[in-house]
Formats: C-alpha cells, structure tokens, sequence
C-alpha cells in the first residue's frame, strides 16, 4: 500500500508507522525531491530486502571531498574509498524500521531513515545498492 511520507519527518513517519492497520512485510521510504527514480532501482532495493532487513540506493562518491578548517583553508582530503551517496528509496523490512523509529522517538533528529536504522534497530544490516545520477534531487539538477 503506497503512503507519501515526502513530507513527514521522522516522528510524523514512526505515527504513519504504526497506524497502518495490516503491517506491511516491506517498506519503501522515498524522497519526493528524487522524482525521477527509475523501476529497476526499486527493484533492486526490494530484492535485497529477501536478504538483509535494510538497503539504500546509493552512488559510489566519485568526487573529491575537502575538510575545511578555520576561515574554510583546505585542511586536508578525505579519503573516499567506501564512501557512497545516499539515495532514495531506502527499504527496510517493516519490523526493522518501524523498531528503529519507535526506539528514536525520543532522541534528536535524523532526517535519514537509513542512519536511523543503523542507530537503532538491533536487526541494522544494510547494504548500499546501485542509484543512478539520474535520481538526484530536483534542486540539485541543471
């Protein structure tokens, strides 16, 4: 049962969460910013849920990143092997994230579903999919 969550934040989700009268066995959280997400990303996210309790589309980072120090001087280059950028959909198996989102409630605001995860569901392994530059946010894009 699709639900726009576009706009929800993460407690408004963890209400949306619970009030689902049939607990659903997967769930897709999508930015709505990313319209422009394509059927064989979601596919390939879903698949991996028969596998792992969280996945994420994502791009392995191909830009360098630069720390900053004081008055923004270079201070140095992060090394980007292993780093991705994180995408949307990001998938979770119900129970997962739903654990995840009632055991942050309390706590400070993560925007991302998939730290969230990490953080606090004691099932949190994730796997980090294929994107595409395509799925980039509206505002992002030329």
């Amino acid at each position: 049962m699709p639900v726009d969550v576009s706009i929800w934040r993460i407690g408004q989700k963890l209400e949306r969460l619970q009030f689902e009268p049939m607990a659903p066995a997967l769930v897709l959280i999508h930015d709505a910013a990313r319209p422009f997400v394509d059927g064989p990303i979601i596919d390939r996210t879903l698949d991996a849920l028969a596998t792992v309790p969280g996945a994420i589309a994502a791009v392995p980072l191909a830009d360098t990143v630069k720390r900053a120090g004081s008055g923004n001087a270079i201070a140095g280059t992060v090394d980007r092997t292993g780093l991705w950028r994180a995408q949307t959909p990001q998938g979770f198996r119900y129970r997962a994230i739903l654990e995840a989102h009632r055991a942050a409630a309390d706590g400070p605001e993560l925007t991302d579903d998939a730290r969230l995860h990490a953080k606090f569901s004691a099932r949190a392994r994730g796997r980090a999919l294929a994107g595409a530059d395509t799925a980039r946010p509206v505002a992002e894009r030329g």
